[in-house]
């Protein structure tokens, strides 16, 4: 039962974390082809 749940619990919270993130680059990607130089400065900054 502890290895069971020791190794599903980040398996389960990778895919939330993941599912968060894709909906932020969803946003992020309407923005992008709104405001292109917006994105880009923001994307520079995310990456210094």
């Amino acid at each position: 039962m502890q290895k069971t749940i020791v190794f599903r619990f980040p398996i389960d919270f990778g895919k939330s974390l993941l599912r968060i993130l894709g909906f932020f680059y969803l946003i992020e990607l309407k923005h992008f082809l709104k405001n292109e130089n917006k994105i880009n400065s923001t994307f520079i900054t995310i990456l210094k």
